[in-house]
């Protein structure tokens, strides 16, 4: 009976988490990333009533497969006391829901990566064209001391008073070309209005010319660097740089996310131990009290279990603070009596990996975070240096102008005359600026840079070889803690007869299989990690978009 209510609890759980994976995984533009089963408040409400679960331990079979087998069940918690909390039955997949949702650390660890696209996003902005225009609008009056025109009217003096109104309009767009030519096209129009009024003491007023004149000019201006400066590897070259390193902010970012939530799954790993732990101890307990009523033992053995089961449940307690802390929001870290802990489900061992060839090793190695965040450092430093020596070349321009000037008319109020000022204009020329005595700036920065990219390229090489040694080493370890598992499971197998009359033997067996599947399991995540594939195999998955994870692609990387 109590098998057949396990199993009922569990496949109540299951569906539980059913209904989360059955909702359609959406891509989150916050975060970049999706998982396939996140935790909703359905699964919630639901985990909080359902009773804790009596699952079967699954054993992988000789081909690397997976099936379920029936095994002791792990005992249900007693009924909880009132004011403490609760126990909810989470698995691995809800419980990284959980951190993803709420744990204010996962934004922290975004923020690397937001910052690296607004460089991104600002050294793309030196190749926008800029837009300028303006209006402005000037009144001039000048008025002159009296001035004795003899050889006009003798003995007549004049005062003259000189007005300009003056309304000009500017605009022009500039922009840089990849190859590092510089475009401006300018307009300026003037709309100019002068007058002269001369006043004789006795003659009244006279007027003198006015003139109303309209200027136009339209000119392009092309500017475009022969040695210094020349061509995209030169001016791309921050560009490059910035897209390097937003793929290495990504890539930190996918890792800094995989390590919390593979310590996620180590406590949880931990958890469901100590909750073995604890069932066990209880049981024996229970054992010992009756012996103490039948006088085949003495109250000092029950102090000794009390004692057990208390150290049980402290390592519990422990567990769980850190798993409140790894996954909750931050108001729930100090909270002395959280709301409820996790009641783990019953491992479900991955298929153990197959060991590679030396070939294949080295796939894995080009392939995995470490040597694509070493490779990204080499390219950063190539495109530095590359750009810190065309520095040291001597600057040579090559400028043009070409425009229509003089586009409008010229009206004398005097004469009734109007003259057409249309004409052309170009003008072109070189400038050459050398430093006197060497430019010890950009030597600098050459030197700088050279040594950066030689320190970056030994280090991706000796990379290569350690790396090489660890994925040996994880998969080896792998396969060991496999083995290792597959003897505790057979050595449980074959003490089920003993489950009756000799349960403590049975148990100790059960607790050793229990160990090896969580040694097998951590090591599978250690090689998880090592390739940049955890934490795919509970469900996050990872949305392209952008710039982010797509790569260099349309980058130049030869040197």
């Amino acid at each position: 009976m109590a098998g057949v209510a396990g199993s009922r609890a569990a496949a109540g759980v299951g569906a539980t988490n059913a209904v989360a994976r059955a909702r359609p995984s959406l891509a989150s533009e916050p975060t970049n990333l999706v998982w396939v089963a996140p935790l909703t408040p359905s699964a919630l409400s639901a985990a909080s009533d359902a009773p804790a679960p009596v699952p079967a331990v699954p054993v992988a079979d000789a081909v690397g497969g997976v099936s379920a087998e029936a095994a002791a069940p792990v005992e249900a918690a007693p009924e909880a006391v009132e004011g403490a909390p609760r126990e909810m039955i989470l698995s691995i997949t809800d419980l990284m829901g959980v951190a993803l949702d709420e744990s204010p650390d996962v934004v922290l660890e975004k923020m690397p990566l937001e910052t690296a696209e607004a460089w991104l996003d600002l050294q793309r902005s030196t190749f926008e064209p800029r837009l300028a225009a303006g209006a402005t609008y000037a009144e001039s009056d000048r008025i002159q001391n009296y001035w004795d025109y003899s050889y006009l009217r003798p003995a007549e003096r004049f005062l003259r008073l000189d007005q300009m109104k003056t309304k000009r309009y500017t605009a022009g767009v500039t922009g840089k070309l990849p190859i590092g030519t510089q475009l401006s096209l300018d307009v300026d129009y003037v709309d100019t209005d002068s007058s002269q009024w001369d006043r004789v003491n006795s003659l009244g007023n006279f007027i003198y010319p006015y003139r109303e004149t309209s200027d136009g000019r339209v000119g392009l201006t092309v500017t475009q660097p022969l040695l210094r400066g020349f061509g995209p590897q030169n001016s791309l070259s921050e560009i490059r740089v910035a897209r390097a390193s937003l793929e290495s902010a990504d890539v930190t970012w996918r890792q800094s996310l995989a390590r919390r939530l593979a310590g996620i799954a180590r406590s949880y790993i931990e958890l469901f131990a100590a909750y073995d732990d604890l069932d066990m101890v209880r049981q024996l307990e229970v054992k010992v009290r009756d012996a103490v009523a039948k006088g085949e033992a003495e109250e000092t053995d029950v102090q000794q279990w009390e004692g057990a089961r208390k150290d049980a449940e402290e390592k519990i307690e422990t567990l769980q603070k850190q798993l409140i802390r790894q996954t909750r929001k931050r108001e729930e870290w100090w909270k002395d009596t959280p709301e409820y802990w996790i009641r783990p489900l019953e491992l479900q061992p991955a298929a153990c990996p197959v060991v590679p060839q030396n070939g294949d090793l080295m796939a894995l190695v080009f392939e995995s975070p470490d040597y694509r965040l070493a490779q990204s450092r080499v390219e950063q430093a190539w495109h530095r240096l590359r750009k810190a020596k065309n520095e040291m070349l001597p600057k040579v321009d090559v400028f043009g102008r070409a425009g229509l000037a003089g586009f409008g008319e010229d009206t004398d109020a005097v004469w009734k005359d109007m003259e057409d000022q249309n004409r052309r204009d170009w003008a072109m020329g070189v400038k050459v600026e050398i430093g006197l005595g060497g430019d010890l700036s950009a030597q600098a920065k050459r030197d700088q840079y050279d040594v950066t990219h030689r320190t970056a390229e030994e280090s991706l090489k000796n990379l290569e070889y350690d790396l090489r040694e660890q994925f040996k080493g994880a998969f080896e370890a792998c396969v060991d803690a496999f083995s290792a598992f597959e003897k505790a499971r057979d050595s449980r197998r074959a003490g089920e007869s003993y489950a009756g009359d000799r349960p403590e033997y049975y148990r100790t067996l059960r607790q050793a299989e229990i160990r090896a599947l969580g040694l097998y399991e951590r090591s599978i995540i250690t090689l998880e990690l090592l390739q940049g594939k955890f934490p795919e195999r509970y469900g996050v998955r990872f949305v392209e978009r952008g710039e982010v994870s797509s790569g260099l692609a349309g980058v130049d990387k030869a040197k």
